[in-house]
This record gives C-alpha cells, sequence and structure tokens, in this order.
C-alpha cells in the first residue's frame, strides 16, 4: 500500500532566511521537493492546489536563482559612499588632499538627489492629462563632523562670503562662485560603481552649531547644497555585459541633442536659393497689400 500524500505546509516551503520550519514530516517532504530527482506523485499545497514535483522543482530553482544571484550582486550599502568637493579655484591654497581630509572624510551623511517633473493639466478633448515642462532638482543636505577648529564651517562660511559679503549688498557673478560636487556609491569590496555630479553648486544654507553644557558631543554641521542639475555615471557593474549594455543605454540618455547646422554651401544651394526668391516674394506682396490698404484708407478719409 502506498504512503498517503500529505499536505505541505507553504510556510515550510518559502523558508526565506535559512532555517526550516513546520513538522518532520513537513520537514522532510519540503527537502525532497527541493531536490533534482523528478517524480510525478501529485502533492497538495493545503488543500488548495495540486502540483507535481516537477512544478515544485521549477520555483525551487527560481527561487535559487535570486539568492544565488543577490549572493554574487550583493546590495548597495548605505554607509559606502564619499562626497568630493572641487573647490580648487575658490581655495587656491588647499590642494584636493585637503579637500578631502577636512570635507570628504568629514561627510557622514549624504543623499543622492532626486528629480521631479513639473506638470501642467492639458485637455483636448476627453479627460484631461499632465503634460510635463520642466524638471526640478531638489537640495542636497550634508551632514559634517567639525574638528576642534571648526575649519568645516569656516570653509563654508568663507563659500557664502564669496558669493555675498557680509559688509555689503553687491554679489559675485554666478561663475565666480558655483563648483561641481561628486558623490560617489562603493560597493563592499571599496569598488566605486556610481557617481553623481552636482553641477554649478554653492551653498544656500549653513545651519547653525547648538552647545550645550550637558553634552559633550561632537559638532555636526549641516549645509544644504543647491546645484542647476545632475548628470549620474554607472562606473562598474558586477556582471560585464550588463555594465556595457546598462553604459550604452545610459550614455544613450545622456547625449545632448544636436542640431544640423547648414554649412556656408548648402545656403547658396539651388533649393535654397529658390526658397529664399520665395520669402522674398511673400514679403514683398505683403508690403504691397499693406500699402494698397493705407492707400484706400487715405482716400477714404480724403472723401470725409
Amino acid at each position: 500500500m502506498e504512503d498517503p500524500v500529505r499536505p505541505i505546509s507553504q510556510s515550510a516551503i518559502n523558508s526565506t532566511n535559512g532555517t526550516t520550519v513546520g513538522s518532520v514530516e513537513q520537514q522532510s517532504d519540503s527537502a525532497a521537493l527541493a531536490a533534482d530527482v523528478v517524480q510525478d506523485v501529485p502533492v497538495t499545497s493545503d488543500g488548495l492546489e495540486e502540483f507535481t514535483t516537477q512544478g515544485r522543482n521549477e520555483n525551487f530553482s527560481s527561487i535559487s536563482g535570486f539568492l544565488a544571484r543577490n549572493r554574487v550582486t550583493g546590495f548597495s550599502r548605505s554607509n559606502r559612499f564619499i562626497v568630493d568637493f572641487q573647490l580648487q579655484k575658490l581655495f587656491s591654497e588647499l590642494n584636493q588632499q585637503d579637500f578631502s581630509n577636512l570635507l570628504s572624510f568629514k561627510c557622514e551623511q549624504a543623499e543622492f538627489p532626486g528629480r521631479e517633473l513639473i506638470t501642467s493639466d492639458a485637455r483636448i478633448y476627453g479627460p484631461s492629462y499632465k503634460s510635463p515642462y520642466m524638471s526640478a532638482y531638489g537640495d542636497v543636505t550634508l551632514t559634517l563632523l567639525c574638528d576642534n577648529n571648526l575649519i568645516q564651517k569656516q570653509i563654508f562660511e568663507t563659500w557664502m562670503s564669496i558669493i555675498n559679503t557680509p559688509y555689503s549688498f553687491d554679489f559675485k557673478y554666478r561663475e565666480d562662485y558655483v563648483c561641481t560636487v561628486q558623490i560617489t556609491q562603493y560597493n563592499e569590496l571599496n569598488q566605486a560603481m556610481f557617481m553623481c555630479h552636482l553641477l554649478e553648486a554653492y551653498p544656500v544654507s549653513v545651519a547653525p552649531l547648538q552647545t550645550n553644557w550637558g553634552d559633550d558631543a561632537v559638532n555636526r554641521l549641516q549645509v544644504t547644497l543647491t546645484y542647476r542639475y545632475w548628470k549620474s555615471e554607472i562606473l562598474k557593474t558586477n556582471d560585464e555585459a550588463e555594465y556595457l549594455d546598462l553604459q550604452q543605454q545610459h550614455t544613450i540618455n545622456l547625449q545632448q541633442p544636436r542640431f544640423n547646422l547648414i554649412s556656408t554651401g548648402d545656403l547658396f544651394s539651388v533649393e535654397n536659393r529658390e526658397h529664399q526668391r520665395k520669402i522674398t516674394r511673400a514679403n514683398e506682396e505683403s508690403r504691397n497689400n499693406f500699402r494698397a490698404i493705407v492707400d484706400e484708407i487715405m482716400i477714404a478719409n480724403e472723401g470725409i
């Protein structure tokens, strides 16, 4: 006599954290279903549906592939980043290594900026729809640990003073104070994976530092940067073929529209000369029509 088919609990099948749950019979059944041996014995899942072991094996294969891929690619970690400030033209006495030591390695919190499409309601026929007409880029907030001489605060206050000195109402030209700020994301092997460039960035807010006799915590400075727009750059992926496809598509998306300028020779081609003559004749006819209308008005006024 054949053994009866036992219902297999879904909780015994879907074990996401590596632990096995359910009764001993359910554990053995789930282990058997995960094997590569294909059997034709029908198995019921809590009495809801009837599956074959082949179907279960396909399900486990897809889950195994998902877990295996995650072990290869991993997940992006929020603490593996660095912010580079390209401020050499503003602070000529400091080099890039100084900025790395004073700002980049002291920036404990940053954010990759987002992007929003500003839309307006449009309607031609039927329900209205939203039509985008502009991109909006939100500000970026940074948090920096301060040295005992508050050099980080001094740098950003000096940067804002370059924009507008506290003793004057005058502002400098934009190209005199904007810079590029780069935010780079790294993987767990310290390989740069993704980079975002904040173009034409400058600080619009330096938050006050709170002091308290009852607290000896490290001072943290919050700075808000604004910028004109950002562009991203894919540096590396775990799959070389995937990297090439992404990089190619990314490059296409970032290409600037190119205008086909007419060369000097094209301006004097037969087609263009004929087109210019038609425009000239149309303009001349318009002027003649306008003169005729004016003459009619003048004659009518003289008759009055």
